[in-house]
């Protein structure tokens, strides 16, 4: 079906909180894909474009549309099967697809497309939340950060094949492990449930437990003794330890020693200090309310974990309670619990609710992006420092 293909970024992205904060949509890494890799797998003969969010377009710039003839579709959508280019096909100008009430993709004119692009800049008030994915016939629809850990597992399920060309990871023994070239996996470690695919130079430590499914990404490291229950889904250079279920690491995080996460998404460049536990569960085993933008509702799930943007730490002992957002470049360091939301660049502890000085954020930040050998780039500097400024 070739094609102009412009995959677009919906106003209610932001909703999807810290994760979309600091990377376009189609970046968000879901174990071993994203929206973008994805979307070209399904419409490989198309060309395709991309529309970033306003603040986001440092990172991402928008393109110039020439085409008389445009295909647009919401980079929220992960398709899992190949019937997308079919239906594209069938559009006429005009018409839409849709998953329920969400309009999500569209075929226009390129004046008529550039007006709908241009009118994306306009806010939007969330989603409704429901207890499960919003999806459609091609695949499920990313709107919440709580659905990300469901939405990978059903990803690698699925698109199983394609997450082993995609790494060249080859099948282990009698189980359900596969390890692409340079991962490793010591003895006396148990596996179970499947399937388990660690990526290139990725490695588990001696006496770890890890339930399928399960994607460990490049250079990955699991510490002795640590236990992913099942549903864990890291992304390159990350050191996990300790208990973890059901959670998603978008990269370079430190979760390396004792205590619980759960029903989790964490950023890239966290820390959480020796100790550190969330809560999953509420004592009521009622839904998990949640908050965002300084706007409280309820998430319609029962078990929910917290979710921690970019560059944040937490400190020794940190606890964190059901359904908490903390933005990015936050550092908390209070014996109890933090607010339901800490906005970014939050200094905090018991007491104490201060601003992080973005210039010492900044230097930290580039401290530990040097010890992976990454530099911290003009455009993503200049993304946080907008992040830094106050509001109007």
């Amino acid at each position: 079906m070739p094609a102009t293909i412009i995959l677009y970024e919906s106003p209610e992205v932001d909703w999807l909180g810290p994760p979309a904060s600091t990377r376009p949509v189609w970046d968000i890494a879901l174990g071993p894909f994203t929206s973008a890799t994805l979307l070209k797998r399904a419409l490989p003969d198309a060309d395709m474009h991309f529309w970033s969010r306003e603040k986001l377009q440092g990172l991402s710039p928008r393109p110039s549309i020439k085409a008389d003839d445009v295909y647009l579709i919401d980079a929220r959508l992960l398709p899992i099967n190949d019937k997308l280019a079919e239906a594209l096909s069938d559009l006429n100008p005009g018409q839409t697809l849709d998953a329920g009430a969400l309009e999500f993709a569209r075929r226009l004119a390129g004046g008529e497309a550039l007006d709908f692009l241009k009118s994306l800049d306009d806010p939007a008030a969330p989603p409704e939340p429901s207890d499960k994915p919003l999806k459609s016939a091609f695949g499920p629809m990313l709107r919440f950060w709580w659905e990300m850990p469901q939405i990978s597992a059903g990803l690698l399920l699925t698109r199983w094949t394609d997450a082993l060309a995609q790494t060249g990871a080859k099948k282990v023994g009698e189980g359900e492990l596969y390890l692409a070239p340079g991962a490793k996996v010591q003895p006396d470690v148990a596996i179970s449930e499947g399937p388990v695919l660690l990526d290139r130079g990725a490695q588990v430590a001696a006496q770890s437990y890890i339930g399928g499914p399960c994607f460990l990404g490049p250079g990955t490291l699991v510490r002795p003794q640590a236990r992913l229950l099942h549903g864990v889904f890291a992304g390159p250079q990350c050191r996990l330890g300790g208990e973890i279920e059901e959670s998603v690491f978008l990269g370079y995080a430190n979760k390396q020693h004792d205590g619980f996460l759960g029903h989790a998404v964490i950023g890239e460049w966290v820390n959480l200090g020796a100790g550190t536990n969330n809560s999953d569960l509420k004592n009521n085993y009622s839904s998990v309310r949640t908050s965002w933008r300084g706007r409280p509702f309820e998430s319609g799930q029962n078990i929910l974990g917290c979710c921690i943007g970019d560059h944040s730490k937490i400190a020794i002992g940190g606890r964190i309670n059901t359904g908490s957002v903390i933005g990015s470049f936050c550092n908390w360091f209070g014996s109890g619990f933090p607010p339901k939301e800490l906005s970014d660049f939050s200094w905090a502890g018991d007491g104490v609710m201060e601003v992080h000085q973005v210039d010492k954020a900044l230097a930290t930040a580039k401290a530990v992006m040097a010890r992976r050998d990454i530099v911290l780039d003009p455009a993503r500097q200049a993304l946080y420092l907008s992040m830094a400024e106050p509001s109007s």
